[in-house]
């Protein structure tokens, strides 16, 4: 078998391991101690492959042999950085009926305490990757026996592509707030700019002899109420500075107003009735 694991020293950040020095002091393998600041990165980045860095652990194929490009990834909370391209196994190491997971993990136990890349090969099509306390895996592709690969760099169940987490729900309410406010008032702005337009339209199109005719025409019509009222009333009726007679007590000749008999004009009623 060519299967093979490359093992990663270089990433962060990893537990340290105590022993006691000579002088009784404890002595850490790494500088640090880092359980909880992975605690802080899961909250500030997803797990997944980050991008633009490398060739974004790309898996291909070369000589016979698939391997993993440059790039880097994080997994619960620990950057694993690739500096340089990694063979994880030969096509003959996959049988018939066979699929070749191709993975970078991070392993927290103590017997690794790294971060690696590496392959399952299984005839499992429903494959899971391991995430536990001790390993937490996530696929980059699938190579099946006839050579063929599907990438799952972008796939979120199986790796995905590292994000920025959301630091609070508020953050993301406010932001909506903000955007339907925005909306609101461009649909306002709109409405506005719409208005504008009708109101510049119609006065392009305004005739100002069509208007004064439609004047003249309402005046017309209020001398014919005006008559109709005193008509009804069989009183003289005041209406906008004029005087309509009924028909029954003043004629008019074109020239001269004849009243049928003596009348009086009532202020309170604006009327003049006859005496």
């Amino acid at each position: 078998m060519a299967l093979s694991t490359t093992s990663i020293k270089t990433v962060y950040p990893m537990d340290s391991m105590v022993s006691e020095g000579d002088d009784g002091l404890p002595v850490y393998d790494r500088p640090y101690n880092a359980s909880d600041l992975r605690g802080v990165m899961r909250h500030l980045v997803s797990d997944g492959v980050c991008g633009g860095f490398g060739d974004e652990l790309a898996v291909s194929i070369s000589g016979g042999s698939w391997y993993v490009g440059t790039g880097a990834a994080v997994t619960s909370g620990l950057l694993i950085d690739n500096e340089e391209a990694v063979k994880v196994l030969d096509s003959y190491d996959i049988s018939t009926g066979e699929y070749a997971y191709i993975i970078v993990a991070g392993r927290f136990d103590s017997t690794y305490r790294d971060g690696a890349i590496y392959a399952k090969v299984t005839n499992n099509t429903d494959f899971e990757p391991e995430r536990t306390e001790s390993v937490w895996e996530l696929v980059l592709g699938r190579v099946d026996w006839l050579g063929n690969l599907i990438d799952f760099r972008m796939n979120d169940e199986m790796c995905g592509m590292m994000a920025a987490v959301p630091v609070d729900n508020l953050l993301n309410e406010l932001s909506a707030a903000s955007v339907a406010a925005t909306d609101a008032a461009m649909g306002a702005a709109a409405s506005a700019n719409a208005a504008a337009a009708a109101a510049t339209q119609a006065a392009g199109k305004f005739d100002g002899g069509s208007c004064c005719a439609q004047i003249e025409e309402l005046k017309h019509q209020q001398t014919v109420m005006g008559s109709m009222i005193a008509d009804l009333r069989d009183e003289f009726y005041y209406l906008d500075e004029k005087v309509y007679a009924p028909s029954s007590k003043a004629s008019f000749d074109g020239e001269r107003v004849t009243l049928a008999t003596t009348c009086q004009y009532n202020e309170e009623t604006q009327a003049i009735t006859l005496a």
